[in-house]
């Protein structure tokens, strides 16, 4: 009889240990496939003709093909792990890696229509403080600062992590001018995107790390304890080079509300629990038999 109330408490134990938020837990995996085109497109030829429709500027080496995005807790933190794959990755140059955006769905709102000189196709710009557009498009809540520290955004280093800062643009952020709290590309010549924002250039805390792979991803790893991020159900997220050739961006969502399911590890020692209940229940019937 000890030895089975023994198994029994240890079985609670287990149980439990799987129960609280899962200790070792992973949504899975939400594509994001590069569909966006994004507003105010400038020509990359220089001769002066908008193009609304041109998904690429300035050739393949900017190609970003697809997002994919993985939300896991582990010890009691929350961790997102984004891996843009793209061409870019290795090349920066003259223009470098930009910041990785998130926002929350209330805040995203990417296709309310943008007018300039007469074009329009469908994709609105960045909402911008005092603007017209204020509050009505996208307002990007958190940015991972890639330029964090010791950090260069111009690292093209394969394989090796840098260390970055989750910061959020609050809204005395937004108040301020662009260039030093939210940064766009150059508006002053062709082949960019002036109203998508790329860098946040605001001072964080470490919190997590990104790497680059030459020729095929740039990668993110970042603790978003704490944040709306942690249990939202859908999470909008947006990533460009510096110059904006080409940007990815669109809503990652997660089943259950946001819930993240058991890893391996988690589900072995809710089997194990299972076993020890049966193991008792044996025990016990075993001796009511022989009695």
């Amino acid at each position: 009889m000890k030895n089975a109330k023994q198994l029994i408490a240890l079985t609670a134990m287990l149980l439990c240990g799987t129960s609280a938020t899962y200790a070792g837990s992973v949504s899975p995996t939400a594509t994001i496939a590069d569909n966006y085109i994004g507003a105010r497109y400038y020509d990359y030829s220089g001769n002066g003709v908008k193009d609304s429709t041109r998904d690429v500027a300035g050739g393949s080496d900017y190609q970003i093909h697809s997002m994919d995005v993985t939300r896991s807790v582990n010890a009691g933190r929350t961790y997102l792990d984004v891996q843009v794959n793209t061409n870019f990755a290795g090349k920066a140059g003259a223009f470098h890696y930009g910041d990785l955006f998130l926002t929350d769905v209330a805040n995203y709102d990417p296709y309310v229509g943008y007018l300039d000189s007469g074009i329009s196709n469908g994709y609105s710009a960045d909402s911008r403080f005092g603007t017209a557009d204020m509050g009505q498009n996208t307002r990007w809540l958190y940015a991972f600062d890639v330029d964090y520290g010791s950090s260069s955004r111009a690292d093209n280093t394969s394989g090796v992590n840098h260390t970055g800062a989750l910061v959020e643009i609050d809204q005395n952020r937004y108040s301020q001018d662009t260039t030093t709290a939210r940064e766009y590309p150059s508006d002053s010549g062709s082949g960019y995107r002036p109203d998508q924002i790329v860098m946040a250039n605001k001072e964080g805390t470490e919190n997590g790390y990104w790497s680059v792979t030459h020729g095929d991803y740039v990668s993110f790893h970042i603790d978003i304890s704490g944040t709306s991020l942690a249990s939202a159900g859908q999470i909008a997220l947006r990533w460009a080079m510096t110059c904006g050739n080409d940007i990815i961006e669109g809503i990652a969502s997660f089943p259950n509300g946001g819930a993240t399911v058991p890893e391996p590890a988690a589900y072995m020692l809710m089997l194990a629990g299972l076993a020890g209940l049966g193991y008792s229940r044996r025990r016990r019937s075993a001796r009511v038999m022989t009695a």
